[in-house]
């Protein structure tokens, strides 16, 4: 298994990695997506171009995988141009938004370890496993 930094994202995540100390330990497993499109008859098939484990990076504390990457609204699904984007973004990791996009991520936070941070972008949170407290800049949580 290899660990990849692209220097598109390095800039944020050198920024991530020196606000933490202790070496990632992840024992969570490796999420998979699985990728359909359709076949010439019409019918569903999974696309098998890209590797159903996800692109790992991993900075300091926090593993960080690459689910799915967008560009444009409405996304461009014709000649499956949709998984091309998500393919290229794959070797060249967007930043954390890609503008007139969408980027999913799966990141394991280690118990007691986060930054505050804010982001020009939609954010969706969803606990797999243990639970995460939100605490806002103006004190809220």
């Amino acid at each position: 298994m290899t660990h990849q930094v692209t220097n598109t994202v390095f800039s944020y995540f050198e920024f991530l990695s020196s606000l933490f100390s202790v070496a990632a330990d992840n024992t969570l497993p490796i999420p998979k997506r699985f990728i359909t499109k359709h076949n010439d008859d019409g019918n569903a098939i999974f696309d098998t171009r890209l590797n159903d484990e996800l692109p790992e990076t991993v900075l300091s504390t926090h593993v960080f995988y690459l689910g799915y990457v967008t560009q444009g609204f409405p996304v461009d699904l014709e000649d499956n141009t949709d998984i091309e984007t998500y393919g290229n973004y794959i070797s060249n990791s967007p930043r954390l938004g890609v503008p007139g996009g969408s980027v999913l991520r799966f990141v394991d936070f280690p118990p007691g370890r986060s930054a505050m941070h804010r982001t020009l972008s939609i954010d969706y949170g969803v606990v797999i496993e243990g639970e995460m407290e939100l605490v806002l800049d103006s004190g809220e949580n």
